[in-house]
């Protein structure tokens, strides 16, 4: 809280003031706790941010924020946070941050894709943001480096090091490539589910397999039995991951959810053994690779 505290200040976030007049609106704040984990994904520290309770803010107003519990000034006990720069919870902070590091990163010469507004280019550099979560990729560990230093230049960085993980997904280089995997998830997902299921099978599908409403139950007995299995639940999941790491599951995946509502087929029941798989890139290629 303390490091927080002193972030604040040292980026002048607000200034102190007299409290403003009864009918203009003062928005709380509140301490959020964190674990950080390193690129590995391993907890490393605890964290603590200053969260403004943007809920409760009117547009385009200036933002006045109650002093920060536990940390009230003694000198002004009544006064409270003119907010001068963005401060997460506000409801414009998000786009603001985006604003200031996407001009950044133009300035620098990169190029946002039109497609994917997270990702910026520059010849052999591809760069991911997420949030305030940067990943860069390039040919050459000069090129990344020399990015960083650029990065570095206008924001205060902390350096983790490779990309292990990220929103879930493994990073594993071997033999020139990387792989991408969601094993830990995919796990966690079936070990979730798995008391509904039926026998396994190896593919996603059966070939020939078709399914449609005319499987929906039909009687009462039936439909009290579907409502035992949290169907729009895995199709979720299946999804996530889908779209992610497995394109192999991707029709099975669109297919059960066209009969989402109360079909009685069983989605996972052919995923426990494809739970290590993980996708591969070389260049421009996809390959698919076993990690068990």
């Amino acid at each position: 809280m303390d490091a927080e505290m002193h972030n604040m200040k040292t980026r002048k976030v607000w200034s102190l003031v007299p409290a403003p007049p009864k009918e203009v609106k003062v928005v709380g704040c509140r301490w959020v706790y964190n674990l950080k984990k390193n690129n590995e994904g391993k907890a490393v520290r605890y964290k603590a941010r200053l969260v403004a309770q943007g809920f409760s803010q009117r547009k385009d107003e200036t933002v006045y924020m109650r002093q920060p519990p536990g940390y009230k000034s003694k000198k002004y006990p009544d006064y409270v946070c003119k907010l001068d720069r963005a401060l997460y919870g506000l409801k414009q902070s998000g786009r603001q941050w985006f604003t200031e590091i996407s001009s950044v990163l133009e300035k620098l010469g990169f190029t946002k894709l039109k497609w994917a507004n997270g990702v910026f280019l520059k010849n052999q550099v591809i760069l991911l943001l997420y949030v305030d979560d940067i990943v860069i990729l390039g040919k050459t560990n000069e090129e990344i480096q020399m990015t960083v230093k650029l990065l570095a230049n206008n924001f205060d960085l902390k350096i983790i090091g490779k990309t292990r993980a990220l929103l879930g997904i493994r990073f594993i280089e071997e033999n020139n490539k990387v792989y991408l995997s969601q094993e830990h998830y995919i796990t966690e997902v079936y070990n979730r589910y798995k008391k509904f299921l039926p026998p396994i099978s190896s593919l996603p599908i059966s070939k020939g397999s078709v399914y449609s409403k005319l499987q929906c139950p039909t009687t009462d007995e039936e439909t009290k039995e579907m409502e035992r299995y949290p169907y729009r639940s895995v199709i979720g999941c299946l999804a996530f991951i889908a779209s992610r790491t497995r394109p192999d599951i991707n029709y099975a995946v669109n297919l059960f959810s066209q009969v989402s509502i109360q079909s009685r087929s069983r989605p996972l029941e052919r995923f426990d053994e494809t739970i290590g798989i993980s996708t591969s890139y070389k260049k421009l290629q996809t390959r698919h690779r076993k990690h068990c």
